[in-house]
Parts: structure tokens; C-alpha cells; sequence
């Protein structure tokens, strides 16, 4: 039975409880990515940031399949609690590690990674347990509003970081200063997080979870044998790996840009915080005025297949334009529509999933192709390295890597037009009709 939310007080608690858990989560992961990043590429360079890429590619397919394994079979209200202390007690265990005078390259890559789990481990979580507390109709209805607080969290952490370098640079004080203030507020924000849910929330009841005791293979396969088996999302998955392939490579040019304009600490600091609120502006202005318009007006079935096109475009632009603006220009344009349409149109078609294995299947997608995309990235940046070496050239320099970026967004380009033509059929598959054997799949998709 979904949530009881016939008290409007109730109800307005609940979406402001939720959303200020998932502004907090927001706002300490923007302080946490930006510090990290920063600190690393000032410390240890940019080429050697893949490594770490690497590693946090493999902690996603890690986490990933723990979350598989228990996302869909316990208690969604747990599952959350234990998320937040495990955040909190790594952000008070980093900060041990640095007040024994550990080298600053492995407490910059833990904050790295850290900041990855909060992304996504965090907000894939939180959203499924929303979704069970507030029920379908209550989701339609006040999701975005709750997405609102996190955007308020990402703009509000990006500024907090641009004021603070400002102000730590006019001071003359080292960085090393700005990396434990970061660690001190993440662990006081998760705390809090954590009081909320066992004092404030747990008056509101939460949708049962189906718990089910299943063999650990049949669990963990299960995700991927409702992919294979429909087409629809199928493609969708080879898309969004092939997405990441390419976004990871674009990534890499961007820092290699960005980092030679400015290779200052507190600068990089400041510019990376311009960046990331003009691209958070972006995102937001496209996602809530412009995705509406072009999911209603081309269908959610042909909307897939403008990222890859992007994807291509921003790729041409670093390629043929190896300048700082160049790769800003691409990075403007792979991120705005990655994260302003794409990725509100997977999480829309996400939702025809049967409520009893959408925790996997979006764990599949969001999780393991992202951390999949993450390595294989990685890797086709590390091959060219290491053939320039071999041969005596600087391939990297020379942005040849690059066409690894080329060649993912024309597989995504493909994987979306194949998506495009078995769409129509795979709605249509009786794995689609378990959520709801009332209802039309397609009265589902309220866009």
C-alpha cells in the first residue's frame, strides 16, 4: 500500500525533510569533488588523475553489486542509514589518516572516490527510497520539487568554494587547510542527515519492500537478464556505456585545458567553481524548460538519441580546437545535454521498470555502466600514453586520444538509432506489465 499523505502538514514535511537530506548530499559532494580535484591536479598532475579514475571504476562495480544484491530485498529506510554513517565515519577516518601526516596524493584520491559514492551511490539510493515513501502519485507530483534542493545544494557548495579560495588566498593560507575544512563539514553534514532519518522521518511510514530470499547468482544476474532480454534497454545500456567512454576522455582534455590556464591551486579553485555554477545554471534551465518541450514534441524514444550527436559534436570541437576554449566549448556541450535531457529522459523510461526489479535494473545502468564506462576510459587514455611512449611521441599533447571519444559517441549514435526502432515492440514485452496489470505501459509514462 502506498504512503498515507491525507495531511497536507504531513505531506509538506515529508518533501521538506527529503529535501533538505538531499540538499545536504549535494552541497558536501560539490565540496568534496571540487577540493579533490583541485588538490590532485596541483600535487600530482592530470595524467595521472586515470589511476584514480580506474580505481573509483572498479568501487563502482563493487558497490554497485552490493547494492544489487540488497537494494531490492531490504528495508529502502536502512539501507539509507547505513549509507550515511558509512559516509560520515570514511570522512572522520580520512581526516585520522591526515593528522598522521599520510602523503596528501592518497588522502586527495580517498576524497575523490569519496565523492563519487556520495554522486551516485547516495542519490541512486535516495531516490528509490523516496519513491517508497511518498508512493507513485506523490512522486509525479513532488519529485521535482525535491530535485530543487539539490540543485539549491550544488549551486550553494560550488559558491562556498569559490568565496572560501578567494578569501584563503588573499590570507596566503596554505591549502592543505581547505582539504580539512572540507573533511570537518562533510562529517558534520552527514550527522545530521543521519539524525533526520531516525528522528524526523521514521514517523512517516515507508512502502514495503519485497523482501525475498533469493540464491546470491540468481540475485545478482537478475538485473542483467531483464536488460538482455528486451531490446529497449538493451541498447540503452550500450548507449549510456558508450556515453561514459566518451565523457571520460572529454573529461581528461578538459583538465589537461583547463589546468595549463590555470595552474594555481586557489585559481583552479575559483575557475573550476565559475564553471561548474554557469554549467549547474545550464543544466537547470535546460532540464526544466527545454527537456519538457523536446520530450513532448519528438517522443521519449527519438529524445535518446540527441546526446550521442553532442557527444560527437564536443569531440570534434577538443580534437580540432586544443585550446582552452575549445575544450571548454565541448565540455559545455557534452555536460549541458548529458545531464539537462539525457539523463532525465533514462530516469523517465526507468520508471516502466516492474517496481520489484527497477532497484536492479537502474543499479545495471546507473551503476555498472557508469563504473565500466569509467575504467574502459581510462584505459583507452593509458593505451595512448603508453604507445606515445613506445614510440617517442607525446600522443597526448597531440589530442590523438582523443578519437577514442570519436569512436564511442558514433557506437552511442548507433546503439540509440537501434534503441529508436525496437522501442515501440519492447513496450509491449509482458516483463513491462508486472508493475501495474491494470494499467498500459504506456499510461506510465506521464511526461
Amino acid at each position: 500500500m502506498p504512503p498515507d499523505f491525507t495531511d497536507r502538514s504531513r505531506e509538506a514535511s515529508a518533501v521538506i525533510w527529503l529535501g533538505l537530506i538531499l540538499f545536504g548530499n549535494a552541497f558536501a559532494q560539490k565540496l568534496s569533488e571540487i577540493i579533490a580535484v583541485s588538490s590532485f591536479l596541483s600535487d600530482v598532475g592530470v595524467n595521472q588523475i586515470i589511476w584514480v579514475w580506474m580505481i573509483d571504476g572498479f568501487l563502482m562495480l563493487l558497490v554497485t553489486g552490493l547494492q544489487s544484491l540488497i537494494i531490492d530485498h531490504h528495508s529502502r529506510r536502512k539501507i539509507m542509514e547505513y549509507i550515511v554513517l558509512a559516509l560520515t565515519f570514511s570522512f572522520i577516518l580520512l581526516q585520522a589518516i591526515r593528522s598522521v601526516d599520510g602523503p596528501n596524493w592518497l588522502s586527495q584520491s580517498l576524497l575523490f572516490l569519496l565523492s563519487q559514492q556520495q554522486w551516485l551511490t547516495f542519490t541512486l539510493v535516495f531516490w528509490v527510497f523516496a519513491n517508497d515513501m511518498l508512493g507513485i502519485a506523490q512522486s509525479k507530483k513532488f519529485m521535482p520539487k525535491i530535485s530543487s534542493f539539490g540543485f539549491a545544494g550544488y549551486a550553494l557548495g560550488i559558491i562556498a568554494v569559490g568565496i572560501t579560495s578567494l578569501s584563503m588566498q588573499r590570507l596566503s593560507i596554505p591549502h592543505d587547510v581547505m582539504l580539512n575544512l572540507c573533511l570537518a563539514v562533510n562529517a558534520g553534514i552527514y550527522s545530521c542527515i543521519f539524525l533526520v532519518l531516525r528522528f524526523k522521518l521514521s514517523q512517516f511510514k515507508v512502502r514495503p519492500t519485497l523482501l525475498v530470499s533469493e540464491p546470491f547468482q540468481k540475485n545478482l544476474i537478475e538485473g542483467w537478464n531483464f536488460i538482455r532480454e528486451i531490446d529497449l534497454f538493451r541498447y540503452l545500456a550500450t548507449a549510456v556505456l558508450a556515453i561514459v567512454i566518451c565523457e571520460t576522455i572529454l573529461d581528461f582534455c578538459f583538465f589537461q585545458t583547463s589546468f595549463s590556464a590555470f595552474p594555481d591551486f586557489y585559481q583552479y579553485q575559483v575557475f573550476q567553481s565559475i564553471y561548474l555554477i554557469i554549467r549547474a545554471i545550464l543544466e537547470g534551465v535546460i532540464s526544466q524548460f527545454i527537456a519538457q518541450i523536446v520530450i513532448t514534441d519528438y517522443g521519449l524514444k527519438s529524445v535518446f538519441m540527441i546526446q550521442p550527436v553532442f557527444s560527437f559534436l564536443a569531440s570534434g570541437i577538443m580534437y580540432f580546437i586544443p585550446t582552452f576554449l575549445g575544450g571548454l566549448v565541448g565540455i559545455f556541450l557534452q555536460k549541458s545535454i548529458q545531464y539537462g535531457i539525457d539523463e532525465p529522459a533514462r530516469k523517465a523510461l526507468e520508471g516502466i521498470v516492474p517496481q520489484e526489479k527497477r532497484g536492479r535494473v537502474s543499479n545495471f545502468i546507473d551503476g555498472y555502466m557508469i563504473g565500466l564506462g569509467g575504467i574502459l576510459g581510462s584505459l583507452i587514455i593509458a593505451l595512448f600514453m603508453v604507445l606515445g611512449w613506445a614510440v617517442g611521441f607525446d600522443i597526448i599533447k597531440s589530442n590523438l586520444y582523443l578519437s577514442g571519444a570519436l569512436i564511442s559517441s558514433l557506437i552511442a549514435i548507433f546503439a540509440t538509432r537501434k534503441m529508436s526502432k525496437t522501442y515501440n515492440t519492447s513496450l509491449l514485452d509482458w516483463r513491462l506489465h508486472r508493475r501495474n496489470r491494470g494499467n498500459s505501459v504506456l499510461d506510465n509514462l506521464d511526461l
